[in-house]
C-alpha cells in the first residue's frame, strides 16, 4: 500500500510539473512522428515490391 502511495504522490507530481509535462509532450511528438515512419516504410516497401515483381516478370 505504501508503494502505491508513493507511486501516486510521484504521478501526481509529474502532472503538476511543467518538467513533467515538457517530457509528455515529447514523447507524444515522438510517437506520433514513429507511427508516420512505419507507415511511410510500409508504403515505400510496397511499392518497390511491385517493381520487383515487375522485374521479375521481365525476365
Amino acid at each position: 500500500m505504501e508503494k502505491m502511495k508513493s507511486i501516486v504522490k510521484h504521478a501526481t507530481h509529474c502532472l503538476k510539473s511543467e518538467r513533467g509535462v515538457t517530457t509528455m509532450e515529447y514523447a507524444l511528438v515522438a510517437g506520433l512522428i514513429s507511427i508516420v515512419a512505419i507507415v511511410a516504410m510500409g508504403d515505400v516497401g510496397t511499392a518497390v515490391n511491385a517493381k520487383f515483381l515487375l522485374i521479375q516478370a521481365a525476365l
